[in-house]
């Protein structure tokens, strides 16, 4: 590349397969670190990235070429509860730290952060520093909530007014903690930064949760999640299973979960990786890729993306515990959905206080039967 070439990063445009927004560059690389870690340490760059990795912080992920989003941060919190953010120290490395902040709290991730020297990136800390530098660095992260309120507070805090700015700045932030401890101890630190009453931050804290008065909180809050989403995230808990021990696919209750599943790529993904185990002992993604039809690039893409989240890599055995439990709780909910649908047909005849406690002994017996059995589909489920 010349010294002229823009942009410095050029991706190819997104695909069924490739989805900036969901990817993290060298997350196959890092699991396995950050588990033993116990946090995600997350750049700017793909070099940035491989300067760390250099350095021996080896639970470094980069994104591709895009903000941090939700589905990022939910990505990192399968994995930890802990994420450094390692940034520039100039304005806009500020910047992107409160912006990263409104998508990770609200996932209730402990978030720490490290500015870097201005015009500074981890390779040149590398090179002038060497490798413990680097680390020390990143195991000196503070949190970055005091980072927002330092850099609040620099703005100037002395009047009444100036108080009342630094207070409504670090709030939405606030309002986004889902732990209620956690807020709590914050709004005390934030209180004595400022110098004003814990009771006047409680105030604006409830005033900002109540009312979403800055659109980022109410944005940044994560919707209830809908029955059929839940039950697409099972899917793709059940094709981490498979690609981890394929033997499942033997025993796996196929007619029933094409039943209990609604409709999605990630069911579709599922088919493919328990056709592929039935078939040959083994899912290769890469092999069905390469066969894949053209209208199945939904479902390659969340085959994909669950192979590369490498789930249960280092603990395989967890694999068959937790296939049996999403169809049991798939079986859970269609029997339920089931009994609730009866109920409704009676709404214009009351069932009798018999047929109310025949229909809870019918709930009861096939869960006792499942917990027996945890791969038979539910009675009203062909095989």
């Amino acid at each position: 590349m010349s010294d002229e070439q823009k942009p410095k990063y050029l991706n190819t445009p997104e695909s069924p397969v490739y989805k900036k927004r969901e990817i993290f560059y060298g997350l196959h690389l890092a699991i396995a670190a950050m588990r033993r870690a116990e946090r995600a340490v997350v750049v700017e760059g793909y070099f940035d990235r491989i300067a760390m990795h250099r350095a021996g912080v080896e639970e470094a992920v980069a994104t591709c070429g895009t903000a941090l989003t939700a589905e990022h941060a939910r990505a990192l919190r399968r994995r930890t509860n802990r994420v450094v953010l390692v940034f520039d120290g100039d304005e806009a490395g500020r910047k992107a730290i409160e912006s990263s902040l409104h998508v990770l709290l609200p996932e209730g991730l402990r978030v720490e952060a490290v500015l870097l020297p201005s015009g500074q990136d981890p390779d040149d800390l590398l090179v002038a520093e060497g490798a413990e530098g680097l680390r020390a660095r990143v195991d000196d992260a503070e949190p970055a909530l005091d980072l927002v309120v330092r850099r609040v507070i620099e703005r100037g805090c002395r009047t009444p007014w100036e108080k009342s700015d630094a207070v409504a700045a670090v709030v939405p932030l606030l309002a986004l903690v889902p732990d209620a401890v956690e807020r709590s101890e914050l709004v005390r630190r934030l209180a004595l930064a400022v110098d004003v009453e814990a009771d006047a931050v409680e105030q604006a804290l409830r005033k900002a949760g109540r009312r979403g008065s800055e659109a980022e909180v109410r944005e940044a809050l994560p919707e209830a999640p809908r029955r059929a989403d839940r039950r697409v995230r099972w899917a793709q808990d059940l094709v981490a299973a498979v690609l981890a021990d394929p033997t499942l696919a033997a025993a796996a209750p196929h007619d029933a979960l094409r039943t209990l599943l609604p409709p999605s790529p990630a069911r579709e993904a599922l088919e493919l990786a328990l056709g592929a185990a039935a078939e040959t002992g083994r899912v290769d993604v890469a092999a069905i890729q390469g066969e894949g039809a053209s209208d199945d690039g939904a479902a390659l893409a969340v085959l994909r993306a669950v192979a590369l989240e490498g789930r249960f890599a280092e603990v395989p055995e967890q694999a068959r515990r937790a296939f049996e439990d999403v169809v049991s709780r798939l079986q859970d909910a269609a029997d339920r959905d089931e009994r609730r649908e009866r109920r409704r047909g009676h709404q214009n005849q009351p069932l009798s206080d018999a047929e109310l406690l025949a229909d809870a002994q019918r709930g009861l017996e096939e869960k006792r039967r499942r917990s027996k059995h945890p791969h038979r589909p539910h009675s009203g489920v062909a095989t």
